[in-house]
């Protein structure tokens, strides 16, 4: 009968300690999860702070290629329009060339006879 009330009584405190363990086990699960949820928010902050500097960052230099593609083709209109007016300075110096030539010819056969 003494081992049986020793074993009860032994039974009862493993009981106790299962149920403070339980107790500090949920807490410590409680306090972890809120410890991680806390970091989780943090990082979160930092990755939403980062994405919007890049987006601000993108943002600009989408702007600058926008406004380098202009000035790209305002020169390249500008490179044909000189080249357009070199190719007719071109043509009629061509032309006076061919008129002067046409004229010493006929100087030089008239000369001739």
């Amino acid at each position: 009968m003494v081992c049986l009330k020793s074993s009860g009584f032994r039974i009862e405190e493993l009981e106790k300690d299962l149920f403070k363990t339980e107790l500090y086990l949920r807490s410590f699960v409680k306090d972890f999860q809120s410890m991680n949820d806390t970091i989780v928010k943090s990082h979160v902050g930092y990755l939403l702070k980062d994405r919007l500097k890049l987006e601000t960052e993108v943002s600009g230099l989408s702007k600058y290629m926008k406004n380098l593609i202009a000035i790209k083709m305002s020169m390249e209109k500008k490179n044909a329009e000189e080249k357009h007016k070199i190719a007719n300075r071109n043509f009629v110096t061509i032309n006076k060339l061919k008129e002067e030539n046409s004229k010493l010819r006929k100087y030089i056969a008239d000369d001739s006879v």
